[in-house]
Parts: structure tokens; C-alpha cells; sequence
């Protein structure tokens, strides 16, 4: 921030002040208060003024990401969820019974 124009701005903003209120009703601490305090206005000022000129930043770039399709159900092989494999109750549990009983 250019020193000098902080400098100019702080003074007109006290000439402002000291020229509402007359210079014979600011005593020293009072004057001293003021120049604090229109040197922290200019600051502000000045710090706003270039975030009003900073041109606007481009919109974030959005990450693309093929669609994929789920796995079979989520589980294992053959479509059967996990744990569930060989045991489809079919021809395995009909081997498993002795024939004749």
C-alpha cells in the first residue's frame, strides 16, 4: 500500500473532522485520537479500494470422473454376495442326503 496516499487520505479525512467541529474545540489528545483514527480509515479504505480492482479470480476447474458401474451386488463371484458361494441349496444339498432315507 503506497505510504504517500495513505498519508493524503488520512489528511483529508482529519481536515474533514477538524474543519466540522472547529480547530479550537480539539484538545491535543483529542487531535492525537483523531489523526489515529483517520490514518486506520485511509488504511481500510485503501485495502478495500484494491480488493474492489482485483480483477475476479476464474471459477475453481470441477474434476471430472468417469460414472462406474457397481459390481455384481457388491459381493463375489457369480452375482452371489460374499459368504453364499457354493451353497445354493441345489444339487450339492442333494448329494449330501444318502439316497433312500
Amino acid at each position: 500500500m503506497p505510504v504517500d496516499e495513505l498519508c493524503k487520505k488520512a489528511w483529508d479525512i482529519y481536515l474533514a473532522e477538524v474543519s466540522e467541529e472547529g480547530v479550537e474545540l480539539f484538545p491535543d489528545n483529542d487531535a492525537r485520537e483523531l489523526a489515529r483514527r483517520s490514518f486506520r480509515l485511509a488504511e481500510i479504505f485503501l485495502q478495500e479500494e484494491l480488493r474492489a480492482r482485483r480483477p475476479p479470480s476464474p471459477p475453481p476447474a470441477r474434476e471430472y470422473r468417469e460414472y462406474r458401474e457397481p459390481r455384481n451386488g457388491g459381493g463375489g463371484e457369480g452375482g452371489q454376495p460374499e459368504g453364499q458361494q457354493g451353497q445354493s441349496g441345489g444339487e450339492e444339498a442333494a448329494a449330501a442326503v444318502p439316497a433312500g432315507e
